[in-house]
């Protein structure tokens, strides 16, 4: 996807109006218009806005990335009952391990999804 529909995508999944976004960023409800159409593009200050606005990445919104947590959910580490694990700390594993704990974790999420899926068919 292209910057402008990546913005009009976000938009719309947030319920939002175009002088919404304009007014959160500090631009014109015709600026917003423009990006969402691609006749424009936003400047830095702006992109940095709307990824703020949007709690996604620049890479994202540039689709340089499907992942869209910015940086900085990383730099936080993944907090859990026990603390704080440092996500960057995974890139210090053998592929072997890393191999492992994303199987581990596609598991974790196949079997969440599983629970959601049975709850979700007894309340119906």
């Amino acid at each position: 996807m292209e910057l402008h529909e990546i913005l009009s995508t976000l938009r719309e999944e947030k319920d939002m109006k175009q002088h919404e976004v304009a007014e959160k960023v500090h631009v014109t409800k015709s600026a917003i218009s423009s990006y969402g159409t691609g006749s424009s593009q936003p400047s830095y200050s702006v992109l940095v806005a709307l990824a703020d606005l949007y709690d996604v990445s620049i890479d994202f919104l540039l689709g340089r990335t499907q992942m869209r947590l910015p940086f900085h959910y990383f730099e936080q580490g993944f907090k859990t009952e026990t603390g704080v694990f440092p996500l960057n700390s995974l890139y210090n594993l053998s592929c072997t391990n890393k191999d492992l704990i994303a199987k581990l974790v596609i598991m974790l999420y196949e079997n969440e999804q599983y629970r959601k899926k049975r709850k979700n068919n007894k309340n119906n």
